[in-house]
């Protein structure tokens, strides 16, 4: 247990002192943007392309874990429009961020710390395997569902704007990159491996720092039945699913089930609250629901690592 606690608390620590120094007004809203932008622009994308270029991975890519993981959250985000349409009567818009908050991971700010230091390098194949796709597979998902029956509108534009958009984000391109560079044979060495490896060690505190800070903007405020609605789907239904398929029906193989379930039951991604932002609709239940599930993770990542440890 105290392993586990070795693991668990600094990662919210570091977070604790983000939403500290938000609280306290030591980073104001301009103060994090700026670190949030060197953490996605520069920090991340210098450490997933400095690990894909140089450190040991898996011999082979399982297929069958990404299939297990995505259907799943496919599954979850129908489910979740059902439920909200069904049991509070929101409209599709709402739905659709509703769903997405049930079902997309923030595998970033607080899946990398966490699995990283629980389990070191090897599980982070098959996390930058699935935050290479994430984006791209779930937030279309929110472009078709918040505006059923028009196809004709905007809807069809902005899928292809966030298609564009998430080709262009940094962290993707660095994995494509990485890759690219592992295909090739080469291998990082001297300075430039030294340089790309200390600013990516700055990624995980850096991020960590963000994600309390950005939580300090969040507030329990508004439809709270909704968000907690949301918040069982993500923590406890998506996980479970996963675990099921991962360990019960295809028995992949441990590492990978491993990675699966605990990217699964990860809190709900802050990326939910830019899409309400964007759709104008949702923002209290994502906003809420960040929060909560946030706070979650500590006993629930905790528990999980105690099973899979």
């Amino acid at each position: 247990m105290l392993d586990i606690l070795a693991i668990i608390f600094p990662v919210f620590a570091l977070a604790g002192v983000g939403f500290a120094a938000a609280h306290w007004r030591i980073l104001d809203a301009a103060d994090n943007r700026g670190i949030a932008r060197f953490v996605f622009n520069l920090a991340v994308p210098a450490l997933l392309f400095h690990t894909l270029a140089s450190a040991e991975l898996p011999g082979e890519f399982n297929w069958t874990f990404m299939l297990i993981y995505y259907g799943v959250s496919y599954l979850v985000f129908g489910l979740g429009i059902w439920l909200n349409r069904r049991w509070f009567a929101a409209d599709a818009a709402e739905s659709a961020i509703f769903g997405l908050g049930a079902s997309y991971s923030n595998l970033v700010l607080v899946g990398l710390p966490i699995l990283s230091a629980a389990f070191g390098d090897i599980v982070l194949f098959p996390l930058f395997a699935l935050i290479s796709v994430q984006s791209l597979l779930m937030f279309p998902l929110v472009a078709l569902f918040a505006a059923p029956g028009e196809p004709d509108n905007g809807s069809l534009r902005n899928l292809g704007q966030q298609a564009l958009g998430i080709l262009k984000n940094p962290i993707i391109a660095s994995l494509l990159l990485g890759l690219a560079v592992r295909a090739t044979g080469w291998r990082l060495s001297g300075p430039l491996d030294r340089t790309l490896e200390i600013l990516g060690q700055a990624a995980l505190p850096s991020a960590l720092i963000v994600l309390g800070a950005s939580l300090r903007e969040h507030r329990l405020a508004g439809k709270l039945r909704q968000a907690w609605t949301l918040v069982g789907l993500k923590m406890l239904l998506q996980p479970a699913l996963v675990a099921l398929l991962a360990f019960g029906v295809f028995h992949i193989q441990p590492l990978w089930a491993t990675v699966a379930v605990m990217a699964a039951a990860m809190p709900t991604g802050v990326n939910t609250y830019v899409l309400a932002e964007q759709y104008q609709s949702g923002r209290q239940i994502a906003s809420a629901a960040i929060l909560i599930s946030t706070i979650l993770a500590i006993g629930s990542q905790a528990l999980l690592l105690a099973w899979l440890g």
